[in-house]
């Protein structure tokens, strides 16, 4: 299933690898709900002062969530 993130408050970049393995980074927007395909690896990186409402399938955790380094 997809995932969802909407920025409440503070800054925050989302990064998504695509299918061709290219990297999207898009700084996020204030209340505006950014949806990332499931299967798609992504990450975000936020400021300190950053909440952001992230919606996932309830058994998401560490055990089944693919690492990656972004070159």
């Amino acid at each position: 299933t997809p995932e969802i993130f909407v920025l409440l408050c503070g800054s925050a970049v989302l990064h998504e690898r695509k299918s061709d393995g290219s990297v999207i980074s898009t700084e996020m927007e204030f209340g505006k709900l950014y949806e990332i395909e499931a299967g798609n690896w992504h990450h975000i990186t936020v400021s300190r002062d950053a909440t952001v409402l992230v919606v996932e399938n309830s058994d998401t955790s560490g055990e089944n969530t693919e690492k990656s380094f972004i070159l």
